[in-house]
């Protein structure tokens, strides 16, 4: 009996050590499955993050240096608009500003550049398919987002016949980027996103919502002859918002991704 018993606990150890194994393989690839069964790409993190970062960076860069370059009378960030910069000369007289950007190419190329690396993120990094409604809109939205960003710029709001396009484009970008925004945060579970995060980034796309209907309100019903004060300073509470989610976004993709490195070199995909 006693043989036995030792036959029955080698056998048992044996049989430990290959479930063991077994185990870490199974779990490495139920983790896998788990990941790809989710709405966010973890293995292209980092691409999708370096996208997010670079759209963020063009498009500070590309404002300051049109800013910069605006003399007699110099750009005010909190009565002039965003797209001001993006007017090429003469100077002309829109609603009681006197608009002329010397660098309005260098803005509209930060425009375009910032929505094509969104877009590159967004399609890297997000799995739409089986996902549901609101996934398949919030790429669409994305998408919409950057071609607004390309309207706008190819359509600067002077001369007159192309303000209706330009409106269009920005039109496009407040409403597309902020609803998306606000749809990243409503999946932010399904993202791998912390609830704080996910709440932030709702009250992000609320916020440019109604700061963008509050511009419309402000430069066209309450007086459509002259632009207001701080018109400038309103408008960029519906812009900015899509940039610190580019930023936020990018900084945790890249957060994630080193976690994960940590934790399983064996995913160290991305």
């Amino acid at each position: 009996m006693k043989y036995v018993t030792n036959r029955q606990s080698a056998r048992v150890d044996w049989l430990t050590v290959t479930d063991r194994q077994s185990h870490h393989v199974f779990m490495t690839v139920t983790a896998f499955k788990a990941s790809s069964d989710q709405l966010r790409d973890i293995r292209r993190n980092v691409p999708a993050a370096i996208a997010l970062l670079a759209a963020v960076v063009v498009f500070l860069v590309a404002e300051t240096v049109a800013a910069a370059a605006w003399k007699n009378p110099a750009y005010s960030y909190t009565d002039d608009f965003v797209s001001d910069l993006g007017v090429p000369g003469p100077a002309v007289n829109f609603k009681g500003h006197i608009v002329h950007s010397p660098l309005a190419a260098v803005l509209n190329a930060g425009f375009v550049l910032n929505g094509v690396l969104v877009i590159v993120a967004a399609v890297l990094l997000l799995r739409t398919r089986g996902q549901g409604r609101l996934a398949r809109w919030q790429l669409r939205l994305v998408i919409g987002y950057g071609l607004g960003l390309f309207i706008a710029a190819s359509f600067p709001e002077s001369p007159a016949w192309r303000f209706p396009l330009h409106a269009v484009g920005a039109s496009l970008i407040m409403t597309c980027g902020n609803v998306a925004t606000f749809l990243t945060g409503r999946l932010g579970a399904r993202l791998g996103l912390p609830t704080w995060l996910a709440r932030a980034f709702m009250v992000l796309g609320a916020v440019g919502v109604i700061a963008f209907l509050l511009v419309q309100v402000d430069a066209t019903v309450v007086d459509s002859s002259a632009l207001p004060p701080n018109i400038g300073t309103l408008e960029r509470l519906a812009a900015y918002p899509l940039i610190a989610t580019e930023l936020v976004v990018g900084i945790a993709l890249l957060v994630d991704s080193a976690r994960l490195r940590r934790r399983n070199p064996a995913m160290a995909l991305t």
